[in-house]
This record gives C-alpha cells, structure tokens and sequence, in this order.
C-alpha cells in the first residue's frame, strides 16, 4: 500500500511540474468513448445493486452510495467531451468530487454501527480477518442482526454458539479459509428466515399444526433469498437453504440427499441440532452431552453426515458445552432456530 501511494505522489508531482509527461486522450476516439461507456455501466450496475439493497435492508444509508456511483458513472459523459477546464471538464470534476463523496459518508455512517455487530462477526473474523470490514459495512447484515435481536423466538446463544462450533468443526475437517468463513456466516445466519414468520408460530409451546409446520419450512428459502441479496452475504445462501436438508432426502426445503447437499450445509445441520439438544430453551431444558451424541449417532448417515457427526462427537466428549467457546455467549437472548417438533422428538426419543 506504502509502495502504490509512494509511486501515485511521485507521478503526481512529475505531472504537476510536466504537464505534456502523458499523451493526453483523445475525447473523440473511439477507445476514450469505450472506456467512458464501461465506466458507466460498471458504476450503474454497482449503483443499482445499492438500490436493491436499500430496499431489502429497508436502510437509505445503500441510496447514498448509489447516488455517487451514479455521480461518478456520469462524470465519464463529461470526461470524455470536453477539453481541461471547460464546462464539461468542471461539470466532470464536480460530478467525480459529489460521487466521491457522498459514496464515502454513506460508508462511514454504515461503519459507524459496527459495534451492533461486533459480537457476530468476531468468531467470523478470526477466521479470516481480510473480509470483516466488507462485514461490517454490509447494511443488510446490520439489518438481520436487528431482526434478530427483536425476534423474541430466537436465542442468541445457540446462535452464537453454533457458529463457533461449525467453524471448529469445519477446521478439524480441514476445509480452506474461505468454506470455514461461509460456514461460520451461514451458522449465524441460518434460521434469520424466521425473522419475518408470524409470531405465533414461533412462539408456540406446543406441537404445529401440518399447515403451520408448512409455513414454518419456508424460512430456509426465505433467509437464502433475504442472504442472496447482499454483495457480501451472497455466498452463503445456498448453505442457509439446504441446512435443513438430510442425507436420506427427507429434509426440505429441496428434498436433497447425500453428497448433493453442501458439505457446508452438512456441518451447519449438525452442530445445529447438536448446539440445540444441549441447550436449555424456553420451552424445555437442555439434556446432557451423552444423549444428545447417542441421538446423533443413531441418525448419522440419515439425518445428518456421518464423518461431520463423529468429528462432533470427538469433540464433545472432551469438551462438555460448559468448556464450549462462549466468548459471545453472556450478551443476552434473542431466540431459537429450532423446530418444535424436532425438539420434541429429541426429547421423546432420547427417553
């Protein structure tokens, strides 16, 4: 970085001194209109991916950064017409400094509530730390972590919790930095399709009714298409959608089985359930580590991936949920990504 800007003042202070150092472009050729025109269509799409997001985050902070890539996008119209310091040259200043700008505050008022978000994305960013600044400006993630937080059926901990150990897990599989990444996203984000469900479906003690179990399994579609929306989230949607997926094909919301669901998804669903079985609920409390590893060895192979499954195993028997990682966990709750009939079934059988 040193090294660029050193190269860029240096280059700067030759043309300051050597006006003529560069061949100055042609307005009129056809190379100087082509570089304009892809300058505007790049910015243009970037600008309309920010109004989408927008919409989505139900943020204005997106339309600020929309508004100066379209600033910029059009100060190439200028650029490419006019001669130094005419009209067209200072309209194509004006228009670069406005976009600048104003691209820049709508980032830094985004940033400013990076502490909203710091306790998700730490585990995340010990991980890889290059991406957490894209994390922290995402406007959408500041959205889904305010749902979160008001969603009263969701429980903070078992979020937490359950991406601290897919992350574990995903590293004593040996996956690269990136998957680890995405698995530690997707296990935040994995239920955040709940969020927009009615209430009483979450927030009911007692078994579902078929039609409101129905309207229950849309929120893995639901949270992959709220995900898929953003630049930086994208990524993880498919393993947000296929997290309720089983290796026998009876999971939903696609009905895929085996090797067709993602490993990512795979390691999500597992230490899911897992983080579920051992933690205490609204509605029930917690059973101890032993069941809750008998339960998931009698289903390995059919519910959940067998080598994900014993490599939770290996990890639980030497690390009780009271040892787990809990550096995120005393910060409050805010809700559930269980099924209750599932938690009913643990239950159930388990006894």
């Amino acid at each position: 970085v040193f090294c660029w800007l050193a190269a860029s003042l240096a280059l700067s202070g030759l043309l300051v001194i050597e006006g003529n150092l560069l061949p100055s472009p042609d307005p009129t050729s056809i190379w100087t209109r082509v570089v304009a025109i892809v300058s505007i269509i790049g910015c243009l799409l970037y600008s309309l991916r920010h109004v989408h997001l927008a919409r989505v985050s139900r943020s204005t902070v997106p339309m600020l950064v929309a508004f100066g890539f379209v600033a910029v996008g059009t100060s190439a119209f200028y650029w490419s017409s006019g001669t130094p310091f005419s009209n067209a040259f200072w309209i194509a200043h004006l228009l670069l400094v406005v976009g600048i700008f104003t691209g820049t505050i709508g980032a830094l008022i985004a940033y400013k509530d990076t502490a909203n978000v710091t306790p998700y994305i730490e585990a995340i960013a010990q991980v890889d730390s290059r991406h957490t600044l894209d994390l922290a400006v995402d406007p959408l993630l500041h959205t889904l972590v305010e749902d979160l937080e008001r969603k009263d059926a969701f429980n903070r901990d078992h979020v937490l919790r359950t991406t601290e150990l897919s992350i574990l897990i995903g590293s004593r599989l040996e996956l690269d930095r990136e998957k680890i990444r995405q698995i530690g996203l997707a296990a935040l984000f994995h239920d955040i399709g709940m969020t927009v469900l009615p209430d009483g479906i979450l927030q009911q003690p007692g078994p579902l009714s078929d039609k409101e179990y129905n309207v229950l399994k849309r929120h893995a579609d639901y949270g992959a298409d709220m995900l898929a929306a953003s630049q930086v989230l994208h990524p993880i949607a498919p393993i947000v959608r296929a997290h309720h997926e089983r290796i026998d094909g009876t999971g939903y919301p696609r009905g895929l089985d085996g090797t067709r669901i993602p490993l990512t998804a795979r390691i999500v669903a597992a230490c899911d359930a897992y983080n579920a079985m051992v933690s205490s609920r609204r509605f029930r409390t917690s059973i101890s580590v032993e069941p809750a590893i008998e339960m998931l060895e009698r289903h390995a192979g059919l519910y959940w991936d067998r080598r994900v499954v014993e490599t939770i195993v290996r990890y639980a028997r030497t690390h009780p949920p009271t040892e787990m990682p809990t550096m995120l966990d005393e910060i409050g709750r805010i809700g559930c990504d269980c099924l209750p009939e599932k938690v009913e079934f643990f239950m159930t059988d388990v006894a």
